[in-house]
């Protein structure tokens, strides 16, 4: 394998995986944040991941595609 190539997976592997934030889970979803926050309350949705400092920051991309999965099955 060349040297480029190595680098780039290991530089890829790096990279944090991007969360979709409040807003924008509400507009894939079509519901209010009340709606999502109820459904996360009730188990019907995946929790958001949350910082240290107690605030939401989001779901990572690979959550919201294993419960889309999910919900199709």
């Amino acid at each position: 394998m060349k040297q480029s190539a190595i680098i780039a997976s290991m530089l890829k592997k790096q990279q944090p995986e991007r969360l979709i934030r409040i807003t924008e889970m509400t507009v894939l979803l079509g519901i209010h944040r009340s709606t999502l926050n109820r459904r996360v309350k009730r188990k019907q949705f995946p929790k958001p991941k949350v910082g240290a400092n107690n605030r939401t920051l989001g779901w990572p991309v690979s959550v919201y595609n294993k419960w889309l999965k999910q919900a199709s099955d």
